[in-house]
């Protein structure tokens, strides 16, 4: 095949991407502030929000009321990962981004079509062997505030999506999680 006709093909993609892009909206986010103890509520509360919404995807950012709390978060993560693998207890932890701490806004950034589900894995209430914060191993019996925001998006393609959550990963630099798609 000739390279100058798949550049060309590669970038008229592109262009109907941009375009996708641009005619997308984000919604406002539900905003939910809670300490771990009370996840049964939140996830009462975003069931009730996901019904009334019906949109095809969500944007997710789970963050502190206190970002000077990072670091001792990190720490407790930390902690309880070790732990888990000490006692060869199988549990798959979000992986945590060393190289950003200084410049972290976050704890997590992710997206998913199933936003209940996904997070009740990172509240650690379900499957140990997916990939989340499991956060019932380290953020239970403390008095960090949580907060999580939940942006519910029309997208009508993946690409679209993935930009959007790229660019919000980007701007909170999250102490826990990788960015891009799986």
């Amino acid at each position: 095949m000739d390279t100058e006709k798949i550049k060309l093909d590669a970038l008229q993609q592109l262009e109907r991407q941009v375009l996708q892009a641009q005619k997308s909206d984000l919604a406002q986010p539900l905003t939910l502030t809670f300490l771990y103890d009370d996840h049964d509520k939140v996830v009462a509360r975003i069931k009730g929000w996901v019904k009334e919404k019906k949109y095809s995807a969500y944007i997710y950012v789970f963050r502190l009321e206190d970002n000077s709390m990072i670091p001792e978060c990190s720490m407790l993560f930390n902690n309880a990962k070790e732990e888990a693998k000490s006692k060869d207890i199988k549990r798959a932890y979000a992986k945590d981004n060393k190289d950003n701490k200084l410049k972290h806004r976050a704890l997590y950034v992710g997206s998913s079509k199933s936003i209940v589900s996904r997070v009740r894995q990172h509240l650690g209430l379900v499957s140990k062997s997916t990939y989340s914060m499991q956060m019932s191993t380290w953020l239970k019996n403390t008095d960090i505030n949580v907060i999580l925001d939940i942006y519910p998006c029309a997208f009508e393609d993946q690409f679209t999506l993935q930009l959007f959550e790229d660019t919000i990963w980007d701007s909170y630099a999250p102490a826990l999680g990788k960015k891009g798609g799986r």
